[in-house]
């Protein structure tokens, strides 16, 4: 007489699974140890947070949009937007959020490790004359 196994355990081998097609961008170190230099408003004395940071620049966005007598164009910066940004997944925002990450650190773009990572043109993009067939 066979005695089944009370509990099976199947445990599939781990696969990554990655949402993009795009190839893993690295980390910007740059802006998270900007962030991480800075102490928290809330007096504890922990390093400034992701949502510290976000309403900090929120308040800087509301300021530049009022001074420029307009209506907000924004849905505001997020904890989560932060850490896009810091996890390289974002590497150059909306001119808008690059205004208040300057300000708030008074920093450059550079120094906050933004930049444009998009190709110059799209005629980069294509072969050169001399990989091409003759007609």
């Amino acid at each position: 007489m066979l005695i089944a196994p009370r509990h099976v355990h199947l445990h599939a081998p781990a696969v990554e699974v990655t949402l993009s097609s795009r190839p893993a961008r690295p980390a910007n170190d740059r802006l998270r140890s900007a962030r991480r230099a800075r102490r928290s408003p809330s007096g504890s004395g922990r390093v400034l947070s992701r949502q510290e940071l976000a309403d900090a620049c929120n308040e800087i966005l509301d300021a530049m949009y009022a001074t420029a007598g307009h209506a907000p164009r924004w849905a505001g910066m997020s904890a989560n937007y932060v850490g896009a940004l810091e996890r390289g997944e974002v590497r150059w925002p909306n001119e808008n959020y690059r205004a208040a990450l300057r300000t708030y650190f008074n920093a450059t773009n550079a120094d906050l490790g933004l930049y444009i990572d998009r190709p110059e043109s799209p005629a980069s993009a294509e072969p050169s004359p001399a990989g091409r067939k003759a007609a």
